[in-house]
């Protein structure tokens, strides 16, 4: 554990208040073996061990505290460009649409909303 609760100092840890406001994030030589021995230590898996688009094999487990810690193994050197493309072409979709779909001819901008929402003092 990162670190034990201590109220009467104002320290909670992020299981009692429901949040976390961090996470460490660790490279690690071997993150099976890694993984493996934290769960046998009371972690809790919060993302999946997977193969990012980055080139690293990694997950996020909780600790008995409610920390988040991010265990990674580098397993390709990936340019930057690469990144980039693979990037996109994980986050590209198709969207199939009904021929009569009606479209709003101008939707808000976000500050426009902004400033609809702000009250001059």
């Amino acid at each position: 554990a990162l670190n034990h609760q201590a109220p009467d100092q104002g320290v909670y840890a992020p299981m009692s208040v429901g949040v976390s406001a961090s996470q460490i994030h660790l490279y690690v030589d071997d993150i099976d073996a890694s993984w493996e021995r934290a769960i046998e230590g009371g972690a809790i898996v919060h993302t999946p061990v997977y193969e990012a688009f980055w080139g690293d094999r990694t997950g996020i487990l909780q600790d008995g505290n409610g920390h988040l810690w991010s265990i990674a193994s580098k397993i390709e050197n990936v340019s930057q460009d690469e990144v980039a493309r693979r990037a996109r072409a994980g986050f590209e979709f198709e969207a199939v649409l009904p021929v009569d779909a009606e479209f709003p001819l101008a939707a808000p901008l976000s500050h426009e909303v902004v400033a609809e929402q702000t009250v001059a003092a």
